[in-house]
């Protein structure tokens, strides 16, 4: 019975040993031979093709957008100077008049009579002041009449005067080229001196009223150009002639105003506008946003390929967007960029880099090493 057990034993601690042996004793190649042999396949492997392009850095202008409306350069309510009623009004709403040009005609009423009255008295007023003045240097007058006569004579000049200037403000004429916004009065309407007759406003040259940022307006310069597009799809050209010495209480940014000439004084007052305006050069390279990639931190990038033909990760800064790509900053001057099969390459890989100029065609394929061929 002993013996049995112990012959149980000795079997069971022979299978235990047998067993683990397997476990414990690889049977195939050790890993170092392994890994030998996985870099003499990579060695064999040849590297993989990549589209490149040499690309010079150049400069640009990197432009501030804000966002305005248009205005008149100035505006004039017409009021009549005297009363009466219209009679005339030749110019129609919105019509471009010029310097000069009548707005309306107020009737005359007795004015005529008044002015030949007046002219009559200053007659008589001059022959009165004349005889007096005879008389005074031939010692048959006294010098308080001729002093009387002379005041007369002023009298009847100015009153004279007077209604010249009232026969005058019956026409309501424009002080400016301008146009015609607002007609206040019609054919029949009475009107008191000081009531409104148009209003007009002058929009050549016409303005854009817009505000910048405190981060940039110290970049701004009255008579830098701007390019200012309207809503309506109309590019122009301006420049700045005010920039505000202080911020609006309430944003914090600063007015400024762009003059735009409209000798056709086709631009409206009220139009939204958008202006962009040169704040600095800057040197960038432009590239197609299809070259941007990331790096295992996430980090927006591009890769290159160095002198030894060894790609390489370069974090850039994106200056500004365009309709011809993007400008980015942060790399070389001189680089060459990878242009097709980034995406399939790592940093500090070998590869075989193919001018884009070649006029070959690429087809992107991920081959195992991802090779673009």
């Amino acid at each position: 019975m002993r013996r049995s057990t112990l012959i149980a034993g000795a079997i069971a601690l022979a299978a235990a040993v047998w067993i683990g042996s397997g476990l414990l004793v690889p049977h195939d190649e050790p890993a170092q031979e392994r890994a030998v042999d996985a870099m003499r396949e990579a060695e064999s492997t040849p590297p993989p093709r990549v589209r490149v392009r040499e690309m010079i850095a150049r400069e640009t202008i990197t432009p501030l957008v804000v966002h305005g409306q248009t205005k008149a350069s100035r505006q004039v309510v017409m009021r009549a100077e005297t009363g009466g009623r219209v009679v005339e009004v030749p110019v129609d709403k919105g019509a471009v008049v010029a310097a000069a040009d009548v707005l309306a005609r107020l009737d005359m009423g007795n004015r005529r009579e008044r002015l030949e009255e007046a002219q009559a008295l200053v007659a008589q007023r001059d022959l009165d002041f004349n005889a007096a003045s005879s008389l005074a240097k031939s010692d048959h007058g006294s010098r308080t009449r001729l002093a009387e006569t002379r005041a007369e004579l002023e009298t009847a000049r100015a009153a004279l005067a007077a209604i010249r200037k009232e026969i005058e403000d019956t026409v309501v004429r424009a002080p400016f080229a301008a146009v015609l916004n607002h007609r206040a009065v019609e054919i029949g309407d009475l009107v008191s001196p000081g009531g409104e007759v148009a209003t007009l406003i002058d929009l050549d040259p016409i303005t854009v009223a817009a505000e910048a940022a405190e981060r940039v307006v110290g970049h701004l310069t009255v008579g830098a150009p701007a390019e200012v597009r309207l809503i309506d799809g109309r590019t122009v050209q301006g420049e700045v002639t005010w920039v505000s010495s202080s911020a609006s209480k309430g944003t914090r940014t600063f007015p400024l105003e762009i003059t735009i000439a409209n000798p056709q004084q086709d631009i409206p007052e009220g139009m939204t506008a958008e202006v962009r305006l040169a704040l600095e050069a800057t040197v960038a390279h432009l590239v197609s946003p299809a070259v941007l990639t990331l790096d295992d931190a996430g980090v927006v990038g591009v890769k290159l390929v160095d002198d030894t033909d060894t790609v390489r990760f370069a974090r850039i800064q994106i200056v500004r967007d365009s309709p011809e790509g993007m400008w980015l900053s942060g790399l070389p001057e001189q680089v060459r960029l990878i242009t097709v099969g980034q995406e399939f390459v790592v940093e500090g890989q070998r590869v075989v880099p193919v001018s884009d100029d070649t006029g070959t065609d690429f087809v992107e394929r991920a081959n195992g090493a991802g090779r673009v061929q």
